[in-house]
């Protein structure tokens, strides 16, 4: 039985109304979850914070006094700093240059950090930062960590979890006369070989503070470089 115009006009007006309806809803499903995915959350983010963002206040254009351990003095300047957000780990980062024309030194400290913590612990345990300095490989924690595990070792032993043997907190350190609180080393690593695909133990040390950065580097073969200021 066929339905006459008026009738089949309406239905088709019905149809186009919920077409449309429906057309519009998925747009706005579709463009909420576009502008809610988990790269662009990263943006919303704050800029690193704490001790990696504020390790050695250190700024673009400043120059740091050094001393060659054969007495030779020369200038290590902040050659650039760079910081920005990895939108496909979501990982904000900061990379910081240290330069001199001679002796011929680059180091580079780079900070990477998560976005999101599950509480205060983990973010603590995740502010770290990576020196690289020609061969060698550091590794700064946080000395606030290094307070911790140095407690938990008077009292436990060494055994302890918080227990990092490739680093360690040294309170208080004289370097060319002045004195230095809250002085942290880290033990170096070096690549095994030419490829660079892994890291082996080194005989070489840094020492830093949170406030100045890097105070001295121990190399292998005897020498080092360290802070020279005035006393």
């Amino acid at each position: 039985m066929l339905m006459n115009r008026p009738c089949t006009r309406i239905l088709i007006s019905l149809f186009a109304m919920c077409a449309l309806f429906c057309a519009c809803g998925g747009d706005s499903d579709v463009s909420a979850e576009a502008g809610d995915n988990y790269s662009e959350r990263c943006y919303d983010q704050k800029n690193l914070e704490g001790f990696q963002a504020d390790f050695g206040n250190y700024r673009r254009g400043q120059t740091i006094p050094f001393l060659f351990s054969d007495g030779l003095m020369f200038p290590l300047a902040v050659s650039d700093v760079e910081q920005g957000m990895d939108e496909v780990t979501c990982r904000k980062y900061k990379f910081t240059w240290l330069e001199s024309s001679f002796p011929i030194y680059s180091i580079k400290i780079s900070a990477y950090a998560p976005t999101f913590y599950y509480n205060e612990v983990d973010k603590l345990y995740s502010d770290t930062l990576r020196v690289t300095f020609g061969q060698y490989v550091f590794t700064l924690d946080n000395p606030e960590v290094h307070k911790n595990s140095t407690r938990i070792r008077r009292s436990n032993g060494s055994d302890s979890l918080a227990y990092n043997p490739d680093s360690l907190f040294v309170d208080t350190m004289m370097i060319n006369g002045v004195k230095y609180t809250d002085v942290a080393v880290s033990y170096g690593r070096k690549y095994e070989s030419v490829s660079q695909t892994k890291l082996v133990k080194a005989d070489a040390r840094l020492y830093y503070q949170a406030e100045k950065g890097i105070l001295k580097i121990d190399m292998e073969d005897g020498s080092s470089i360290s802070i020279r200021e005035e006393d």
